[in-house]
């Protein structure tokens, strides 16, 4: 039979490995969770950026082709507006 001061011993032996292990698992679960973190966020933002390019591409393609039209029917408003007998005559903006 085992004696009560042997028995105490494997128990902190059995108990310092199990803290040890614990230990270790959260050190390297804690490592790995804040390089995943720190790899996810760069790619995040990478991404982001990425889509933000071809989005902005997209955007500056609609708004200027607006803007083109305005300045044709600019253009063709100045050019009836010269145009003797064309319409109502007005005055002549000063720009």
């Amino acid at each position: 039979m085992l004696r009560p001061s042997q028995f105490t011993i494997k128990v902190r032996i059995i108990a310092s490995m199990v803290v040890m292990v614990v230990v270790s698992t959260l050190v390297v679960v804690w490592y790995i969770t804040g390089r995943t973190t720190a790899d996810a966020r760069d790619t995040g933002f990478a991404y982001a950026g990425e889509v933000a390019q071809r989005n902005a591409a997209e955007v500056r393609e609609v708004v200027l082709s607006g803007l083109g039209t305005a300045r044709d029917m600019a253009q063709v408003l100045d050019a009836s507006r010269s145009t003797p007998g064309s319409g109502p005559s007005r005055p002549a903006r000063s720009r």
